[in-house]
């Protein structure tokens, strides 16, 4: 849990997914947000281990699109595949089809995963800034 706090909390981090708000504010709001994911029998959520270390975690859940996937990594696990493997695995687990994904478009490295993946653009949208934000393309993938 305290990898996965410091992860999400990752101001770096959270700007390449601004369009994903998390009601956390502090750590046992995040503790009880996290548990009513995990006891939420409609979604898939995992952690991503290396060499015995927390990496990142990947999720799919029902939305306003359909199924969705959702995945963070931890800096340090930026650009080794693990992301593409944890999305594979995750994928073969959930036979949902179509799987959406959103994205950033300036986050590149998202991008060429969800690709690798078996994903494809669908549409863009230009999202409205939160206070003291820029205002983000946000792209949704789908894998069908």
């Amino acid at each position: 849990m305290d990898a996965m706090y410091g992860m999400l909390s990752d101001p770096e981090s959270r700007q390449m997914a601004p369009f994903f708000r998390l009601a956390y504010v502090d750590r046992p709001s995040f503790e009880a947000e996290v548990a009513a994911m995990m006891a939420d029998p409609t979604r898939m959520l995992f952690s991503m281990v290396a060499s015995g270390h927390f990496v990142g975690a990947c999720m799919t859940f029902s939305s306003e699109l359909g199924r969705e996937l959702f995945y963070w990594m931890r800096r340090i696990a930026w650009g080794r595949g693990l992301a593409t493997e944890g999305i594979v695995r995750l994928l073969k687990l959930d036979h949902t089809r179509p799987m959406y994904a959103r994205v950033v478009a300036t986050n590149d490295r998202a991008l060429a995963v969800l690709r690798t993946c078996g994903f494809v653009e669908e549409s863009r949208a230009l999202l409205a800034p939160v206070e003291g934000e820029e205002p983000v393309t946000e792209l949704v993938y789908v894998r069908r």
